[in-house]
Protein backbone atom coordinates (compact mmCIF):
# COMPACT_ATOMS: atom_id res chain seq x y z
CA UNK A 1 0.00 0.00 0.00
CA UNK A 2 2.93 2.38 0.71
CA UNK A 3 4.29 2.09 -2.66
CA UNK A 4 1.05 2.29 -4.33
CA UNK A 5 0.67 5.72 -2.39
CA UNK A 6 3.68 6.75 -2.84
CA UNK A 7 3.43 6.57 -7.03
CA UNK A 8 0.11 8.27 -6.90
CA UNK A 9 1.97 10.85 -4.50
CA UNK A 10 4.30 11.31 -7.33
CA UNK A 11 2.20 11.85 -10.00
CA UNK A 12 -0.03 13.84 -8.05
CA UNK A 13 2.96 16.40 -7.98
CA UNK A 14 3.94 16.28 -11.58
CA UNK A 15 0.00 16.98 -12.34
CA UNK A 16 0.19 20.47 -9.81
CA UNK A 17 3.90 21.51 -11.15
CA UNK A 18 2.43 20.85 -15.20
CA UNK A 19 -0.48 22.78 -14.23
CA UNK A 20 1.17 25.59 -12.99
CA UNK A 21 3.39 25.57 -16.00
CA UNK A 22 0.37 25.68 -17.93
CA UNK A 23 -0.94 28.80 -16.57
CA UNK A 24 2.37 30.33 -17.08
CA UNK A 25 2.59 29.26 -20.44
CA UNK A 26 -1.12 30.95 -21.33
CA UNK A 27 0.71 33.86 -20.05
CA UNK A 28 3.56 34.11 -22.15
CA UNK A 29 6.21 32.89 -19.66
CA UNK A 30 7.26 29.74 -21.01
CA UNK A 31 7.72 27.82 -24.02
CA UNK A 32 5.92 25.17 -25.53
CA UNK A 33 9.10 22.59 -24.66
CA UNK A 34 9.01 23.88 -21.34
CA UNK A 35 5.41 22.90 -20.50
CA UNK A 36 5.04 19.54 -23.12
CA UNK A 37 7.97 17.74 -21.25
CA UNK A 38 6.58 18.07 -17.84
CA UNK A 39 3.12 17.55 -18.82
CA UNK A 40 4.20 14.47 -20.94
CA UNK A 41 6.12 13.09 -17.48
CA UNK A 42 3.04 14.24 -15.32
CA UNK A 43 0.88 12.16 -17.69
CA UNK A 44 3.15 8.74 -17.97
CA UNK A 45 3.58 8.70 -13.94
CA UNK A 46 -0.10 9.11 -13.43
CA UNK A 47 -1.10 6.57 -16.12
CA UNK A 48 1.85 3.87 -14.27
CA UNK A 49 0.68 4.96 -10.91
CA UNK A 50 -3.20 3.99 -11.50
CA UNK A 51 -2.13 0.98 -13.55
CA UNK A 52 0.13 -0.20 -10.70
CA UNK A 53 -2.96 0.27 -8.21
CA UNK A 54 -5.76 -1.14 -10.22
CA UNK A 55 -3.43 -4.20 -10.87
CA UNK A 56 -2.87 -4.92 -7.40
CA UNK A 57 -7.00 -4.13 -6.01
CA UNK A 58 -6.97 -7.68 -5.66
CA UNK A 59 -3.98 -8.55 -3.67
CA UNK A 60 -5.57 -5.47 -1.07
CA UNK A 61 -8.77 -6.93 -1.45
CA UNK A 62 -8.36 -10.01 -1.17
CA UNK A 63 -9.52 -13.53 -3.21
CA UNK A 64 -13.32 -12.66 -2.80
CA UNK A 65 -12.95 -9.22 -4.20
CA UNK A 66 -12.28 -10.83 -7.61
CA UNK A 67 -15.68 -11.84 -8.12
CA UNK A 68 -17.33 -10.17 -11.64
CA UNK A 69 -20.30 -9.10 -9.27
CA UNK A 70 -18.30 -6.56 -7.24
CA UNK A 71 -17.20 -5.13 -10.91
CA UNK A 72 -13.36 -4.07 -9.26
CA UNK A 73 -12.12 -4.94 -12.43
CA UNK A 74 -14.08 -1.77 -14.19
CA UNK A 75 -11.15 0.23 -12.89
CA UNK A 76 -8.25 -1.30 -14.77
CA UNK A 77 -10.41 -1.71 -17.80
CA UNK A 78 -10.83 1.98 -17.55
CA UNK A 79 -6.98 2.98 -16.78
CA UNK A 80 -6.01 0.83 -19.40
CA UNK A 81 -8.59 2.52 -22.62
CA UNK A 82 -7.55 5.64 -21.29
CA UNK A 83 -3.54 4.97 -21.41
CA UNK A 84 -4.61 3.16 -25.27
CA UNK A 85 -5.50 6.74 -26.34
CA UNK A 86 -3.00 8.51 -25.90
CA UNK A 87 -0.18 5.84 -25.98
CA UNK A 88 2.25 6.23 -22.93
CA UNK A 89 5.52 4.83 -24.26
CA UNK A 90 5.71 7.62 -26.92
CA UNK A 91 5.43 10.21 -24.17
CA UNK A 92 8.48 8.02 -22.87
CA UNK A 93 10.44 8.19 -25.79
CA UNK A 94 9.67 11.89 -26.27
CA UNK A 95 10.74 12.64 -23.08
CA UNK A 96 14.12 10.92 -23.66
CA UNK A 97 14.25 12.00 -26.89
CA UNK A 98 14.28 15.42 -25.51
CA UNK A 99 16.59 14.59 -22.44
CA UNK A 100 19.27 13.38 -24.38
CA UNK A 101 19.54 15.62 -27.87
CA UNK A 102 17.50 18.72 -26.54
CA UNK A 103 14.44 18.52 -29.29
CA UNK A 104 11.82 20.13 -29.26
CA UNK A 105 8.43 18.40 -29.20
CA UNK A 106 6.19 19.55 -32.33
CA UNK A 107 2.65 19.62 -31.68
CA UNK A 108 0.73 16.50 -33.73
CA UNK A 109 -2.03 14.06 -32.87
CA UNK A 110 -0.30 12.44 -30.16
CA UNK A 111 1.98 15.82 -28.66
Amino acid sequence: MGELTAGLAAAYALLLQAADLLDAFERGEVTRTELAIPVYAAKTAANKAALDATSEIYTLMGTRSVARSNGFDRYWRNVRTLSLHDPVSWKYAEIGRHVLTGWEPEPGLYQ
